[in-house]
């Protein structure tokens, strides 16, 4: 059995175990209530298909969820990203989702939607 094909599986996974932890730790440690952006990022793949399984792997991740989707040419998605309140947080959003596009591209796309990632620098910056 090939272990490279199920890491673009099991990393997401991880992610939302991660995620979890981190909801549960801001919504239960008393203090400030965390601050959130809407982060915008530019996908590399056209696909409705591939648009559909990166958006719904971003909406069962706690800690964001999807708040529009512009198509065009890149389509960009709007994301709420709670814990993001400074440069380098959007940032770190905007790198996972880039990242969790690549993974359900690495794991349902075609080689050319593969190579359109090399193209894809990590969304808008």
């Amino acid at each position: 059995m090939n272990h490279l094909v199920a890491l673009p599986v099991l990393l997401p996974l991880f992610g939302a175990v991660v995620s979890s932890l981190r909801v549960a730790w801001q919504a239960l440690w008393p203090g400030e209530l965390p601050r959130s952006s809407v982060v915008g990022v530019d996908l590399a793949t056209h696909s409705d298909v591939l648009l559909t399984m990166t958006v719904l792997a971003l909406n069962v991740m706690p800690g964001s969820i999807v708040v529009e989707i512009r198509q065009g040419r890149p389509t960009t998605l709007f994301i709420h990203a709670l814990g993001a309140d400074t440069p380098a947080a959007v940032a770190a959003a905007r790198r996972a989702a880039v990242r969790l596009e690549a993974r359900v591209v690495a794991a349902f796309g075609t080689r050319a939607e593969l190579a359109l990632l090399a193209g894809n620098p990590g969304g808008r910056s």
